[in-house]
């Protein structure tokens, strides 16, 4: 099965964009995707085992390891999830997240 996402956005919703303090878990976030040839769209996935945490978390980029240490669970298949549905990058031992995330500070402007 090919699964094409053309694109993921997440953005904070009103409670959070007063207090300009994103929580650190995408699954708190609205979520909202453009995925017009998908199979399915990646909401699931995201609030599955620690995904929403990770991916906000690698945002620019953070290590396997740095990730433990912030008590973030870490495994080979969610990593790989995560990559075949296009939110996250590998390269060596740093992941980053793929799709965007805007936050209170680039939401607010746009919500006006």
């Amino acid at each position: 099965m090919r699964l094409v996402a053309v694109g993921l956005a997440s953005a904070v919703g009103q409670l959070h964009a007063q207090s300009l303090a994103p929580p650190e878990d995408l699954t708190q976030w609205d979520l909202h995707c453009f995925c017009i040839n998908a199979v399915r769209t990646p909401h699931r996935i995201i609030k599955m085992d620690d995904n929403g945490r990770l991916l906000f978390l690698a945002r620019e980029g953070i290590s396997i390891a740095a990730l433990r240490q912030r008590g973030t669970r870490v495994t080979d298949s969610q990593i790989n999830l995560l990559e075949t549905f296009n939110m996250l990058r590998r390269e060596g031992d740093v992941v980053t997240t793929a799709i965007p995330v805007l936050g209170p500070a680039q939401m607010a402007p746009l919500r006006k």
